[in-house]
Parts: C-alpha cells; structure tokens; sequence
C-alpha cells in the first residue's frame, strides 16, 4: 500500500568539500547549504512540494480488494450451485412398499440409500463448498460449524444427527443451499456494482490529482497576478469536485450498501470489504486527503494575492 510520501526522503549534499568546520544537521539544510545556484534551490523547493502532495493511498488497494472479493463470491456461488445440483440426485430412504405379516401389524420396506446418502452429501459438501481455494485463510471450520453458518442449524443438525437421508433433509438441504447460492449471487451484484464505482472515482480522483499539482508546482511567487487567480480559479473547481465524490459516496451509504454474509445479520459493504484498510470509506478518505491539499493550496495563494494587492 502506498503511504503517499510518509517516509523519509534522503538526499545527498551538492558539495562533498565542505569544510570540516561547518556544522550541518543534515537533512533539507544540508542540501540547501550546498547548492550554490538559487534557481537550484526554487526547483529543489517545487520538487518537495509534489513530494508532500495527498495522492491515492487508498483507492488502488481497495479496488484490489474488491477484485479479490469477487473472484472469492463467484467461487463460492459456482461451489453452492455445484452441491446442489448433486444433492438434488442423491437417493433418499424413502418407503417403497407396505406389507402385511399375517395378522400383525403393517411393515414398512425402505430403500437401502439411508445412511450411504447421508454420508455422500457430506462428502459432496466437502468436494464443493468446503473445497474452494480460500476456505482455509477465510474460514476454517469443520463440516458441522460451517454448514450451521451457511445451512441454518436446523438443517446442519439433521444433516449430522439423523441416520439416513430422507426426503425433508434433502428438500431442506437443497433450499438452504439454494439461499447460499442466492446470496452471493446478490453480493457479486452488490460488488460489481462498487468496483465500477471505485473505477470511476479513482479516475476522477486521479485528475484532480494531476490538476491539484499543476497548480501547485510552481511557487506563489514565481508567477504573476494573473497566473494566481486562474490558480485559484481552478483549486476553487477542484475543491468542488471533491465535494460531489464525497456527497456521492455519502448517497450510497444512505441508500443502503448492506449485504447477507451467510445467515448473519446484514452488514455495511464497506466496513465487511474494506476492514484490512486502515479507513472504512477509502474514496472518502482520498478525497479528503486531496482537499485538505487543495485548501491549504488555496491559503497560500490568496494570501499573496492580498499582499500584492
């Protein structure tokens, strides 16, 4: 992740034959005590004020996290939609015939795919579900815990407690997992949906950038009056357009980004996709980071236009 120039920077001195007398602390001074060429000394200025310019910190990482999210959703909706489609073939224990025994009661004949049924659709949980690339970093449970999570514990329960796999097991099984699919079928939609919103703010956001060190680049007082006002003029622009990013992202939030993370209650997408980053609302994050850029920007200049003046 890129800390937007948070490290320290080291620099050379411009004039190894200092005398050994001179006393230097090192750092900027140093650099600046040997650079004899004032011209040097403006551009060496310039060069520290991009250096120290807010950039993207966090907005390349989050869409890197949610493309990872995606690739993880869609895999788990290819592995719900996989046991399925299996469990809805696997035999159940079901009665075949009713028979008499002389006088006595009635006597029920049942499949023979009792616990064998019960025993492949664990298996087959275990090759679909359980088996994609990330259960382990992500997950790590057993067939039991994970099944409780996903399934309901009604279901999971009688998945492990019964002996044979009857007709309600299966039929619950299969709606259960048909729920499970269906969530990350609206999650891929929900993250989709956030990706193309992330690309296109980092686009926006990535201009402003350029046009916040444009303007900013050359000192105050190397450029006339004029050149300070179109300046001012277009930090004005930029600060505005940093304002509709955040109202944007604001509007979403409000109408509601929440998403169904297996049978748990609904959680904001943002606080579930971005809880590695250091911000929950990374656009908003950048953004302001930008816009504290551009108000400090716009200090410096109109306070040498009032000087001026």
């Amino acid at each position: 992740m890129s800390t937007g120039g948070s490290g320290s920077i080291h620099l050379s001195r411009g004039t190894p034959d200092l005398a050994a007398t001179d006393v230097c602390g090192g750092g900027l001074e140093c650099m600046l005590a040997g650079l004899m060429d004032l011209s040097l000394v403006a551009a060496m200025i310039g060069f520290l004020v991009l250096l120290v310019l807010a950039s993207l910190t966090y907005v390349p990482t989050a869409k890197e996290l949610c493309e990872e999210e995606r690739g993880r959703t869609g895999a788990e909706h290819v592995a719900f939609d996989r046991f399925v489609k299996r469990t809805r073939g696997l035999p159940t224990a079901n009665v075949t015939a009713m028979e008499t025994a002389g006088t006595g009661p009635l006597l029920h004949r049942e499949t023979p795919a009792g616990s064998g049924g019960l025993s492949t659709l664990k298996d087959t949980y275990r090759e679909t579900v359980m088996d994609v690339p990330h259960f382990e970093e992500e997950y790590n449970e057993t067939l039991e815990e994970h099944m409780v999570a996903e399934l309901g514990p009604d279901v999971a329960h009688g998945v492990m407690g019964e002996s044979r796999l009857t007709p309600p097991i299966k039929r619950g099984v299969v709606e259960a997992a048909t729920d499970a699919r269906e969530r990350r079928r609206a999650l891929l939609t929900v993250l989709e949906e956030e990706a193309q919103s992330l690309d296109r703010h980092n686009d926006t956001l990535a201009s402003i950038e350029r046009s916040v060190e444009t303007t900013t680049a050359p000192l105050c007082a190397d450029r006339t009056y004029d050149e300070l006002v179109a300046a001012r003029n277009e930090l004005h622009r930029n600060r505005e357009q940093l304002n509709d990013v955040c109202r944007e992202r604001q509007h979403d939030r409000r109408d509601g980004q929440l998403v169904s993370l297996r049978l748990r209650d609904e959680i904001d997408l943002q606080e579930f996709l971005y809880s590695r980053l250091e911000v929950t609302y990374p656009v908003i994050a950048d953004a302001m980071g930008l816009l504290n850029t551009v108000e400090t920007t716009l200090h410096r200049i109109e306070d040498e236009l009032i000087y001026r003046a």
